[in-house]
């Protein structure tokens, strides 16, 4: 049977797509109260030069944020001269309401990466989700 994720799920951009030579280390948050699912999604389009290392923080105040219980998110990418173009995806199973990236950047880049970072949020406490 057909499902209308339109119904139980949402998207926000939370990194735009831009090309970046320095640390991203208070990014936007995706705030997943009311989903029980959520999880983050880095494109990167371009890469010239430079390690960008992404990972993720969680927070039950979205003020305070820490690394999350390796059990709870896959690795995000490490993003260098050998990495391929493309999606990658890791999903948070910890039950902090907040969750952001946090891109660190090394080897002094000229001109960087271009990439961008995307929440989805699912699986909502009611439906249909406003």
């Amino acid at each position: 049977m057909p499902v209308d994720l339109t119904e139980s799920v949402r998207h926000k951009t939370i990194l735009e797509k831009a090309t970046r030579t320095a640390d991203q280390t208070d990014a936007p948050v995706l705030d997943t109260h009311d989903f029980e699912g959520q999880a983050l999604v880095v494109h990167v389009d371009s890469h010239t030069d430079g390690t960008h290392d992404f990972d993720l923080e969680v927070s039950d105040d979205g003020t305070t944020f820490r690394s999350p219980d390796p059990v709870q998110a896959d690795d995000l990418p490490t993003v260098d001269s050998s990495s391929d173009t493309g999606d990658y995806y890791t999903a948070y199973l910890g039950s902090a309401r907040y969750v952001r990236p946090v891109v660190t950047v090394s080897g002094s880049p000229s001109t960087g990466a271009t990439y961008s970072v995307h929440g989805v949020v699912g699986e909502p406490s009611s439906s249909p989700v406003d």
